[in-house]
């Protein structure tokens, strides 16, 4: 059933596909032709926002193309993340959605764009991580690193959760331990923006899944309890990331979130509890189009449909 929210939204798309399919044919018949540019990707995001994704991809491609023969590296490299975002997003198609990161990351080594080549090489990273590539993901979580700090970008905050995912994955706990200080670090200098409290909350997988506290280097033990103010218990972890994920309003982070406590409470049979938290996280995927991979692989771990 197609709830308010939906309707409203879908209605919202239409009108501005009707309004930016206007101002493309104006831009076109004026000559202005980097405006019309900008109004093709914005036709393909209505589309991708009106369940349309077959639509979408043409549009990202063509304005791909078009920036290619125009020598616009930066439009170019926008068309085909959106183009990579709604294959994965909408059809789990990994293999082409990679490879036009990849495409990406070429194209911005090529003109020596640190930052648009670190943002793809993380991008890539997270879903590599996602479809079980771990080696593959660490590399370019390694290289995106680099590339930001080269770049002068040192709020990393956004990077260092999924290096602690990767750590976590690989029974690294030193790794990650080490990693997570870092980014208490960041975050106590710049703030949860960009990572909107990720790495809160891959933490406290950590001290449920391995009890990670054991293994915990005294001066790391200190830092932690120093910067976050909490014991180490992996529901208060859990429950401050998930707080500093909605006041940031990030709803990727916020179902990821959700989802994690879901499996720690289906874990522990708290059955009522893990399926509220499954309820939130689709409501929100719903609304948004996320298409979230991380809450269709948990809802089937947890055995409860899709």
């Amino acid at each position: 059933m197609t709830n308010i929210y939906q309707m409203d939204s879908k209605v919202k798309y239409e009108k501005e596909l009707l309004n930016f399919e206007k101002k493309f044919d104006y831009c076109n018949m004026v000559g202005d032709f980097e405006n019309a540019l900008g109004c093709l990707k914005n036709i393909g995001t209505c589309y991708y926002y009106l369940g349309k994704p077959s639509s979408a991809i043409d549009y990202f491609d063509m304005v791909a193309d078009a920036s290619d023969r125009s020598g616009d590296y930066i439009g170019m490299i926008e068309a085909l993340e959106s183009a990579a975002e709604t294959l994965i997003r909408s059809y789990n198609d990994y293999d082409i959605g990679i490879e036009k990161y990849r495409e990406v990351v070429e194209i911005a080594k090529s003109h020596d764009l640190k930052v648009d080549e670190a943002w793809a090489q993380f991008k890539m990273a997270r879903h590599l991580l996602r479809i079980g590539k771990f080696l593959d993901a660490h590399i370019y979580l390694v290289q995106a690193k680099k590339n930001w700090l080269e770049a002068g970008y040192e709020n990393i905050s956004l990077v260092l959760p999924f290096l602690m995912e990767y750590y976590l994955l690989n029974d690294e706990l030193s790794e990650l331990e080490d990693t997570f200080v870092e980014y208490l670090h960041v975050v106590d200098r710049f703030g949860h923006d960009n990572s909107s409290g990720y790495g809160y909350i891959v933490f406290a997988k950590a001290l449920y899944f391995d009890s990670i506290d054991i293994f915990l280097d005294n001066a790391n033990i200190a830092t932690i309890h120093e910067k976050t103010g909490l014991k180490f218990k992996y529901m208060d972890f859990l429950k401050r990331g998930i707080s500093i994920a909605k006041s940031s309003n990030n709803l990727d982070t916020v179902i990821y979130a959700y989802c994690q406590a879901a499996i720690i409470l289906n874990g522990q049979n708290h059955l009522a509890r893990s399926r509220a938290f499954l309820k939130k996280a689709k409501s929100i995927d719903q609304q948004n189009r996320y298409n979230s991979l991380v809450l269709r692989n948990t809802l089937k771990l947890l055995g409860e449909g899709i």
